[in-house]
């Protein structure tokens, strides 16, 4: 597949746009506070919107209108529980790593029950987020690559290289204003996707209306209890809950970015708010996968890929006219490093703060401390690299 010169100025010029915003974002940084931080004095609006932005990765870009174009809209049942658990780490965890003054999450370990399990989580937590990262980014290259044409390798290395870039100038400032602008593409992007099929339906809302009735694809709740089935009412309420508190509440690669609001209720406010946010960028790619499928019904097209995930894709490629083309396979790119510079960000942050400072390097100043808090971060980008290479010979990446 190859790319006209306006989709390719549009991508190129998003990846520049956003470098620059990361470079603007680390001219004032004086220290540890400003690089993980951001000094806290980050707004509510940019927290909730950097949250939105590292859930909705590039796999929930493909994934999800793949999972309404296969099956229905259950899926929609998880957010029951991340909006339940939101406001139990609002009202328990976050006033506590706000009274402590924590720079992570597992320094409020060690205030509480002393630096032995905040060594050992902290390791757990370096060891499987370099390992989970690592896989995310060689899932984001499949897809980047089946909307591009490039191979997943080379896509592998724009990613990184472009999240590397900003994150280790710009550190969480950069993290959180680039997600924000990376949020919005995003759902420009997927609003765009829509408006076109939905268009591009011989009859409209009609066949809509008719195709998801006679498949069911419009089927919200499950209430069966199949352990076999995926997503029901059950997996909702709790295991959605039980998730979302670990990964919101005792994970530092979400929870760093709710410390550096100004104060507990801004931080509250975001985390809350983000998850009712989360709702209408669910039924957006739910409701792709849903026109799409109509579409695909009303009409038939040789060649359609056999894998659900490739869907998404295939249209954007073969329907949209030149420079939506761009704007789209942006939105994928954004989606890809929102999720990747939030885990450099922590990775680092969690080494400098529990392991580097207090054992390797005691009373150095606060400019090596910086300096280095950048190394590491570049570090951890070639860490996740070698792990997206490792993860090219798996079969399947969920």
């Amino acid at each position: 597949m190859h790319l006209s010169s306006l989709d390719l100025t549009i991508i190129v010029g998003y990846l520049f746009t956003i470098i620059a915003i990361g470079i603007w974002c680390g001219r004032s940084e004086e220290n540890l506070e400003d690089y993980f931080l951001g000094g806290r004095r980050i707004g509510w609006v940019a927290v909730m919107l950097s949250i939105v932005a590292t859930e909705a990765s590039a796999l929930t870009f493909i994934g999800t209108p793949a999972f309404a174009y296969n099956h229905n809209w259950t899926y929609i049942q998880l957010l029951i529980g991340t909006i339940i658990a939101r406001f139990i780490i609002a009202g328990i965890f976050i006033k506590q790593f706000y009274r402590y003054k924590v720079f992570t999450v597992y320094e409020y370990l060690s205030k509480r029950f002393g630096t032995g399990s905040k060594n050992w989580c902290s390791i757990v937590f370096l060891v499987t987020r370099i390992l989970a990262s690592g896989v995310r980014l060689f899932g984001a290259s499949i897809i980047v690559s089946a909307a591009t044409g490039l191979s997943p390798l080379n896509s592998i290395i724009i990613i990184a290289t472009a999240a590397v870039l900003y994150t280790v100038i710009g550190g969480i400032k950069a993290v959180i204003w680039t997600d924000a602008c990376q949020a919005i593409i995003f759902l420009v992007g997927g609003l765009i996707a829509l408006i076109f099929i939905f268009r591009d339906i011989p009859n409209g809302w009609e066949d809509v209306v008719d195709i998801t009735r006679r498949f069911s694809k419009f089927k919200l709740v499950d209430f069966s209890f199949n352990y076999k089935v995926a997503y029901t009412i059950w997996a909702g309420i709790i295991g959605s809950t039980f998730l979302t508190l670990a990964t919101h509440g005792t994970d530092q690669d979400l929870v760093q970015r709710m410390l550096t609001a100004k104060d507990y209720n801004r931080s509250k406010k975001a985390l809350i708010l983000s998850g009712f946010a989360d709702i209408p960028i669910v039924i957006l790619f739910l409701a792709i996968g849903s026109l799409l499928f109509s579409y695909y019904q009303a009409v038939p097209t040789p060649g359609l890929p056999d894998k659900a995930d490739d869907i998404f894709p295939y249209y954007i490629i073969h329907n949209l006219p030149r420079g939506l083309i761009g704007i789209l396979i942006a939105s994928v790119f954004a989606a890809a490093m929102s999720s990747i510079d939030s885990a450099l960000n922590s990775l680092s942050a969690t080494w400098i703060n529990d392991f580097y400072r207090p054992y390797i390097k005691k009373n150095a100043s606060e400019q090596h401390y910086l300096t280095m808090a950048k190394v590491f971060t570049a570090l951890f980008g070639l860490f996740l690299v070698f792990i997206a290479f490792l993860s090219k010979d798996t079969q399947e990446v969920l």
